[in-house]
């Protein structure tokens, strides 16, 4: 499709949002490709976009070093920062994700606008399923940290089995896929997702173009 239909079929209207969401080796970026192409086909220009937490990893690290010094431990050669169940970690954790809601929403809103089509293959759900996997808060407490989450035109929460997943992404250890892969079931509640099972590729591939192509009929 050339350049100049595309412009004058973006005109006037907003870019769809489309996130995905899932366990690291469910296949979130080649499902965010395949929606990247029909996203292309409908006429939109697309922007790709990792959504990773606004530093947030690094700033709660330094953090909690600079204020609970003795919470760190060693584990395989590594310092890694313990949970603490303190009430101010839980303030700085929730307080960091509303700011990671805010400033994404606005990165978001900047595309959208111009008629650009996003396509995010990390979304802030992920963040929301790591303060679940790691117990900063509750379910009921994140559930009203997800009101926060800027909602998208699509959100796709991606799912697979435990031995195809350990095929695709060999990094997991010990109970850390089912800790994980339970997050992101509890998250499931959270929002408004279409659920694809990516055990089969190409089936998942073609109900993603699917559900695109019947959404854009209203975008």
């Amino acid at each position: 499709m050339s350049d100049v239909l595309v412009q004058a079929r973006s005109i006037g209207r907003k870019g769809p949002v489309v996130t995905f969401s899932g366990v690291e080796g469910t296949g979130k970026t080649s499902m965010a490709l395949v929606a990247a192409d029909e996203l292309r086909r409908q006429g939109y220009r697309v922007r790709i976009l990792r959504l990773y937490p606004l530093s947030l990893k690094f700033i709660i690290k330094w953090t909690m070093m600079a204020l609970f010094p003795d919470i760190k431990r060693e584990v395989n050669a590594e310092t890694r920062i313990e949970k603490p169940k303190s009430a101010l970690y839980l303030f700085i954790r929730k307080q960091l994700f509303r700011l990671d809601c805010l400033y994404h929403g606005q990165v978001l809103k900047f595309f959208s606008e111009r008629g650009i089509a996003v396509v995010c293959d990390r979304y802030l759900y992920d963040s929301l399923a790591r303060i679940l996997d790691e117990g900063s808060c509750d379910e009921s407490e994140c559930t009203r940290l997800a009101k926060h989450i800027p909602q998208p035109d699509a959100a796709f929460l991606l799912k697979a089995k435990t031995d195809i997943i350990e095929k695709r992404r060999r990094n997991y250890e010990g109970d850390e896929l089912p800790d994980v892969s339970n997050a992101y079931i509890r998250l499931s509640d959270m929002g408004d997702f279409w659920i694809i099972d990516t055990d089969d590729g190409r089936k998942a591939r073609s109900e993603i173009r699917g559900i695109l192509s019947y959404a854009g009929r209203r975008w």
